[in-house]
């Protein structure tokens, strides 16, 4: 009956099972919209709120794979809360989802989206890590910046600070370039 629904009435099942926190909730759910790559067409959205809300470890692929994460330098208040309101349990196999992600060169989709996701987590081992990539780098990428921001700790403020110094030395190392303005755009 769920795949012969509208959209519309699929998202509003999908929703609603959210609300539901019980056994019962998760397994339909799962059923539903798990493995995330069968999830119906726009519902991935509504499905990752209900997972979150539910604690839904088996769905954290399909949550990973919405483009909150790595797609925009945005962080939404109500996903902060929702991610950090989560359980010990969740939230530490979301970040273990993410570290995976994290060896993966600065700039690629992978470590966008895995310092994304530590960054809506408030995991402190991105500032260790994005102070590790700023000192092999000599800086950082504007989502990197931004994560650090997220984050909020005062680890991540200094290595925010860090990054900004690093950013106005190169920037004042472009004046001899043909075209400055682009040089310094590249920067972030």
């Amino acid at each position: 009956a769920f795949l012969k629904a509208t959209r519309p009435e699929m998202a509003f099942i999908v929703e609603r099972l959210g609300y539901i926190d019980c056994t019962a909730s998760r397994d339909l759910l799962s059923k539903l919209v798990l493995p995330w790559e069968y999830c119906p067409s726009g519902l991935h959205i509504k499905a990752a709120y209900a997972v979150i809300s539910l604690q839904l470890v088996s769905g954290i692929p399909l949550v990973a794979a919405c483009g909150w994460f790595g797609g925009s330098c945005y962080y939404y208040r109500e996903l902060l809360y929702l991610l950090r309101a989560a359980s010990s349990p969740f939230r530490n196999a979301f970040a273990n989802h993410a570290l995976g992600l994290l060896s993966k060169a600065s700039g690629t989709c992978e470590h966008a989206r895995a310092v994304s996701i530590l960054a809506y987590l408030g995991d402190d081992r991105l500032a260790e890590h994005l102070d590790q990539r700023l000192n092999e780098n000599n800086g950082l990428r504007g989502y990197e910046n931004h994560a650090l921001l997220a984050l909020g700790s005062s680890v991540a403020g200094d290595v925010l600070i860090r990054s900004a110094r690093a950013t106005a030395i190169a920037m004042s190392q472009t004046r001899d370039d043909k075209n400055p303005d682009l040089a310094r755009a590249t920067l972030f």
